[in-house]
């Protein structure tokens, strides 16, 4: 019964650490976690989080990470402050829930007759850009474009000149955001 309170009590300091900005103890945590976020993903292929592949859950996964990572951790500030007020919240039971968000936010779920279709976020953006392609300025619209052909966030870096790949990741970001906005001023 020890080991697993020591475990708790670590995982939790890894936890508050990791929310202070520590690198290293959110790496150690993140590498605890994914594999975790990956299998609860990939059981859920025939409920409301149908995936259509091992790649999509990545993909699902790795912008989850960057939430988490947003603000300087401000997600996980929040978790510890509800953790708090209610000690009974378990971490996993948090972080499964804020997976299965991030995993309806990357499909759009469109009904046609009585069975949804799943669409990629990929393939959702495509339509976005072609439709709004005159209001994204040149130095979103190539970044956007080498993500929507399947690059990596590192990848979209070195090819467009941004510092790291989280600079590419808010191009991108940057790109949607003002074709969304252009289609509902339009609409």
């Amino acid at each position: 019964m020890q080991p697993t309170r020591n475990y708790a009590a670590s995982f939790e300091s890894l936890i508050a650490r990791s929310a202070d900005g520590d690198e290293p103890a959110w790496d150690d945590l993140w590498h605890q976690v994914e594999p975790h976020l990956l299998r609860q993903l990939r059981e859920h292929r025939e409920g409301p989080l149908t995936v259509a592949s091992d790649a999509e859950d990545l993909e699902v996964v790795r912008e989850l990470k960057a939430q988490l990572e947003a603000d300087h951790f401000h997600r996980l500030r929040h978790y510890l402050e509800a953790r708090h007020k209610s000690p009974g919240l378990s971490f996993s039971v948090w972080l499964s829930a804020l997976a299965k968000r991030a995993a309806v936010d990357h499909h759009g779920h469109v009904a046609r007759g009585s069975a949804p279709e799943v669409i990629s976020r990929r393939d959702a953006s495509r339509v976005l850009l072609a439709r709004a392609a005159a209001v994204v300025p040149a130095s979103q619209r190539r970044p956007l474009e080498l993500w929507l052909d399947g690059a990596r966030a590192d990848e979209i870096a070195i090819a467009c000149g941004f510092e790291d790949a989280a600079a590419a990741e808010r191009a991108i970001d940057a790109a949607l955001a003002q074709a969304r906005r252009a289609l509902q001023d339009g609409d």
